[in-house]
């Protein structure tokens, strides 16, 4: 099962009643409002959406041109910014928050 996959299929609560965030369905940019105590940065924004796409640690690492360890690391902040312990639970809460395209709204 893939992660979109998994989330498509994942019971949430009040995930469609949300008001779309700013970053919605637009590529990332440095304004981006969060509404995060400690916002993500904009490689771990990247990071997420990458991960969002099914892609493992490795795969993010080639894409960015960066070591696996230094994504473990990103993956990492990532967890601890948005209050979860799971990569699937990072996904839900950033399309809750507005940071991710929800998967019904995203263009294929």
């Amino acid at each position: 099962m893939t992660a979109e996959e998994a989330i498509a299929a994942s019971p949430t609560q009040d995930r469609t009643s949300n008001p779309p965030g700013p970053a919605q369905g637009r590529p990332a940019q440095t304004s981006v409002a969060q509404p995060l105590p400690d916002p993500l940065s904009q490689r771990e924004l990247e990071v997420l959406r990458l991960l969002a796409g099914g892609a493992s640690n490795q795969e993010i690492a080639r894409a960015l041109v960066v070591t696996p360890g230094t994504v473990k690391l990103h993956v990492s902040h990532i967890l601890s910014k948005l209050g979860v312990n799971s990569r699937m639970r990072a996904i839900l809460r950033a399309r809750d928050l507005g940071l991710l395209p929800d998967e019904h709204t995203a263009s294929s």
